[in-house]
């Protein structure tokens, strides 16, 4: 099931939703400010985390200033042609398979 909160953001989409640049984004994970990722692809080398964990994570560190939620988030990325039929060939088929992207330890 497609849903909304489980879905994946690097660097560039979470720049998009807390409206900041992808180099203050890098800097936090530089800084080990960024929660842990939740899957890591390219041999490691990219980070991706939930929406929801992005979310929960700038409303307890005040950096969500917009107060958006979930699919607030994803109506943003929308908005600049990130889309879920361009992200998945079939967003009715999403399933939730985070394990299967990469290791969890950093």
């Amino acid at each position: 099931m497609f849903e909304v909160e489980d879905l994946p953001v690097g660097v560039s989409e979470v720049s998009i939703i807390l409206n900041v640049k992808p180099d203050t984004v890098s800097s936090w994970q530089l800084r080990n400010i960024m929660p842990t990722p939740d899957a890591y692809i390219n041999k490691g080398r990219t980070r991706l985390w939930r929406v929801q964990t992005v979310i929960e994570w700038a409303n307890a560190t005040n950096r969500n200033k917009a107060n958006i939620g979930c699919d607030d988030a994803w109506q943003i990325l929308g908005e600049r042609k990130f889309t879920a039929e361009s992200y998945y060939d079939k967003p009715e088929n999403f399933t939730d398979e985070w394990g299967s992207l990469g290791d969890y330890s950093e």
